[in-house]
């Protein structure tokens, strides 16, 4: 497979997981919306509360076979910007149920009011679903995959939620094996549709593999 491939099918599956998982539009209370439905975000009001959890430190995240050039790394400023964006969503809510609260708001036995117990319900289920489906590539395409990262934020209670990912997939070729290299692309391609709704752009990593194997299967019918 040539590195034009390689990039182009790796950076897909690097822009799919950084999609984020919005809460529904009618889920949290009457707030002003965008015309997709979406919180109109607040930067002014970001705590900056927000982190990634990076995968391979102290020797984590690296498993056989995992070949990726130093030079193609995912680039991340799309990742830490939406991250942000929705930490300003999360951090404007929070910032007026505290001045709900103090003009007698009434609350839980956490001390959420019911606005922040929907939010709390939202990040939670938001939370689940990105882990679920970068787990469901990372576990279908070991050893190939590489552990999720994470990007977080701080929501109520100051629990940490995720609210998107990304697993990297090595997609290099088997050096000198055409048949052990289909059988990686096969790994593959049923990691990369793995999650119970794959996005399109798994989709597209699942094609480019399909097209690869096509090519492999004639190299090796020509080889015999």
């Amino acid at each position: 497979m040539n590195r034009i491939f390689f990039f182009r099918a790796l950076m897909s599956l690097v822009v799919a997981a950084a999609l984020p998982l919005f809460a529904s539009a009618q889920s949290i209370g009457p707030l002003k919306r965008d015309a997709q439905g979406r919180i109109v975000p607040d930067i002014a009001a970001a705590s900056g509360e927000m982190s990634s959890s990076p995968a391979g430190t102290k020797g984590r995240g690296v498993y056989p076979g995992q070949i990726l050039a130093p030079t193609i790394e995912p680039d991340r400023t799309e990742f830490t910007e939406r991250a942000r964006q929705r930490q300003g969503e999360v951090s404007r809510i929070l910032a007026e149920e505290k001045m709900a609260k103090a003009r007698g708001e009434a609350v839980d036995a956490q001390g959420l009011t019911a606005r922040e117990q929907i939010l709390l319900t939202d990040l939670t289920r938001e939370d689940r679903e990105v882990r679920a489906h970068e787990l469901a590539h990372y576990y279908t395409g070991r050893p190939y995959t590489s552990e999720p990262e994470y990007w977080f934020i701080v929501g109520p209670l100051s629990k940490r939620f995720a609210v998107s990912g990304h697993v990297r997939f090595d997609l290099s070729p088997i050096a000198n094996d055409a048949e052990a290299t289909l059988k990686k692309y096969e790994i593959l391609r049923r990691a990369a549709l793995a999650p119970m709704t794959p996005s399109p752009y798994d989709q597209r990593v699942a094609a480019d593999l399909d097209r690869s194997m096509v090519k492999l299967k004639e190299q090796i019918s020509q080889a015999e």
